[in-house]
């Protein structure tokens, strides 16, 4: 008996579990701690756009789309338009959901001028977010919760959404396009599932066909610039790309033929219309390597009526020497990250901007085009439609997500009362267990 018994304390004393680490009650809180950091900038967000200008209606697209929604919800599901002139085709029928979700905000009792403030704070919580998701993805470990932060207040506060992104059919894509991406990233890792294609359809769809969907279709440019990554890095087989990127581009054909077809039956119209507002040499004389990289380059920052500018609020990036130096501050930053950082996720940050930035530089200067430059200007005016692309500078949101993508590692270290991911809170269970040392960090 006293045998048996010693055993059984035996057993029993090994399958007690271990002590638990002296630091490990304390980090309960330290997920709280992110979470309150992104609740506060949340509420400066949601501050900052609410009481700007308050009381006051300025639209970010056509007045009637927060006026009479559903008046405009009826005009945007026809293919036809019966006004301006005797009628033209509609190549606007893309923006009908968004219709729906602002005629829903005005059911709610929300005024006009309020919900054009609403709309715009949801979106760049959108924007936020999705940034997080897309590092959280393509950083893998590295997305410490300094890194998270950084790179979300980075996306959404930065130049490009001052200027450009102060409209609806740009700021729209601007706040999918990392949520795109993500999903995209995960159908190239799980080519055979149809989960991840449905997500990226979804995302497509939201992002809207405004404006015949010009902006939703320069965002596609991000799909061969994380395939090439996908293939430097982890050498993900042609066959395994492909198939993942025809799921995702199959199902977004198919959600998106509701505004595709009447903006391709529209093409003709719409290209006579574009050819008497903004010509592609005009559009292009601001756009150079320096102000694209400053996430600017749109050419209304820098054109003037008389002596008065078009967009007086904004003339400091370009005669305040020290919001210059600031905006230039941002380029600068994400190339030293980049060249700091052990992450390979900053080589998708290198192939986007090797992708991204020449054609948001487009046309310029104009006279002495780069070879892409002239093959752009040659495209404008020999292929149809071509010409609803002319206004480059809609390139600028794959441009700015440079930080989600070299940031990481080269942030400062954690705190040390933040969570640090899931690895921390597998090692804090496990205290007191031997551990094997950590892998030499990637040098991608």
């Amino acid at each position: 008996m006293g045998v048996r018994t010693e055993s059984a304390i035996g057993r029993v004393e090994r399958a007690a579990p271990a002590p638990r680490s002296p630091r490990a009650p304390a980090r309960r809180h330290r997920p709280a701690t992110e979470h309150l950091v992104f609740a506060g900038l949340a509420v400066l967000l949601l501050v900052a756009v609410l009481s700007d200008h308050w009381g006051r209606f300025i639209p970010d697209t056509k007045p009637q789309l927060y006026q009479a929604p559903g008046r405009e919800l009826l005009n945007d599901l026809s293919a036809w338009q019966p006004n301006p002139y005797l009628g033209l085709p509609n190549f606007n029928t893309g923006q009908a959901p968004l219709d729906l979700l602002i005629w829903a905000i005005r059911s709610l009792g929300s005024p006009a001028w309020l919900t054009v403030r609403i709309w715009r704070a949801a979106l760049l919580l959108v924007a936020g977010w999705g940034a997080v998701r897309l590092l959280r993805r393509v950083a893998g470990d590295d997305a410490t919760p300094v890194a998270r932060i950084a790179v979300a207040v980075a996306y959404v506060a930065n130049p490009y959404v001052i200027v450009s992104g102060a409209v609806t059919p740009i700021l729209l894509p601007y706040a999918v396009l990392p949520w795109l991406l993500t999903a995209f990233a995960g159908s190239v890792a799980e080519p055979r599932s149809w989960r991840w294609p449905a997500r990226f359809a979804l995302a497509f769809f939201l992002m809207s066909g405004m404006q015949a969907g010009v902006v939703s279709l320069l965002m596609l440019l991000g799909l061969p610039a994380y395939l090439v990554y996908a293939r430097l890095t982890d050498g993900v087989p042609f066959r395994e790309m492909a198939r993942a990127t025809g799921r995702c581009l199959g199902l977004s054909l198919v959600v998106s033929l509701y505004w595709l077809l009447p903006a391709i039956g529209a093409s003709g119209a719409g290209s006579e219309i574009v050819r008497g507002t903004e010509r592609p040499d005009d559009v292009a004389r601001t756009t150079s390597f320096a102000e694209s990289l400053r996430l600017l380059g749109l050419w209304t920052l820098y054109g003037r009526n008389g002596t008065a500018p078009y967009l007086p609020n904004l003339v400091g990036y370009l005669t305040n020497p020290l919001v210059v130096a600031a905006s230039a501050l941002l380029p600068a930053a994400a190339a030293a990250s980049a060249w700091l950082s052990r992450a390979r996720a900053r080589l998708f940050a290198g192939v986007l901007l090797a992708f991204a930035v020449p054609l948001m530089v487009g046309l310029f200067p104009p006279g002495g085009q780069s070879p892409l430059g002239r093959l752009i200007g040659e495209a404008f005016q020999e292929v149809p439609g071509a010409i609803a692309f002319r206004n480059l500078n809609k390139v600028g949101p794959l441009v700015a997500l440079r930080w989600p993508c070299c940031s990481p590692s080269a942030l400062p270290p954690l705190p040390s009362g933040w969570r640090e991911g899931r690895a921390g809170s597998v090692r804090s269970r496990s205290a007191g267990a031997p551990s094997s040392p950590p892998p030499p960090p990637s040098r991608c």
